[in-house]
């Protein structure tokens, strides 16, 4: 629940719920707001505002999720770096993931 381009517009961290919500573009639908937290345990939870969504708008915002989460990369090898280190140790004790933003425009823009 750290801050820095999570909490820049359109994103936002909610401490007091443990939740991101941000707005995601989609390639074959409206705008979505969307609100991350936790599920159960190894889990994520994602809320979507808005109608119904189609099976295609589902693929492509679980794909934007993934891309957020930063879920295809494998951190087991930084933990393992890390999990002896008197400064790092906490995260490789479940401090979970550093969040990407869904586009590198929006990352551009964030940083800029």
């Amino acid at each position: 629940m750290s801050h820095g381009v999570a909490d820049l517009r359109p994103g936002h961290v909610d401490e007091a719920e443990r939740a991101y919500t941000t707005i995601l573009t989609l390639p074959r639908a409206q705008p979505r707001a969307i609100r991350i937290s936790e599920g159960r345990p190894g889990f994520a939870r994602v809320e979507v505002e808005g109608r119904k969504l189609g099976q295609q708008t589902v693929r492509d915002l679980t794909a934007a999720v993934r891309q957020i989460l930063n879920l295809e990369e494998d951190l087991s090898e930084f933990y393992s770096l890390v999990a002896d280190d008197p400064d790092l140790s906490w995260a490789a004790a479940g401090a979970g993931r550093m969040l990407r933003t869904p586009t590198v425009f929006e990352a551009a823009v964030k940083t800029n």
